[in-house]
């Protein structure tokens, strides 16, 4: 990964984060809320920095992820990161798996 400014998308969904499925980057603005933006070297800082005692240790976001609509504070499986370089990574039990820019065929299908 590059050195640069990671986008964090919390899962709207608390079933999103037992990390069953990956959405597409299609999916996120109906799967996701914008959390922040943050400057790394890599996907394992971002973890990091995004665990609740780190960012939040007084509970000082406790009021954005209230009003993002969101239940969690800490990344979590199911979350999704943006990379410098474009693409998108959803948290996994072990480590981190990109995910595709195509419509899942079932949600883009025609009636």
């Amino acid at each position: 990964m590059n050195s640069g400014k990671y986008n964090v998308f919390y899962a709207k969904d608390p079933l999103a984060l037992l990390g069953g499925t990956a959405p597409t980057v299609t999916d996120l603005p109906q799967t996701h809320v914008f959390v922040r933006a943050l400057q790394a070297n890599d996907l394992e800082s971002i973890y990091w920095q995004m665990q609740g005692e780190n960012w939040s240790p007084n509970e000082e976001a406790r009021p954005l992820i209230e009003r993002l609509g969101l239940s969690h504070t800490s990344l979590s499986l199911g979350d999704v990161v943006q990379a410098p370089n474009g693409r998108y990574y959803v948290c996994r039990w072990l480590g981190w798996e990109e995910i595709c820019e195509r419509e899942r065929l079932s949600s883009s299908a025609k009636a």
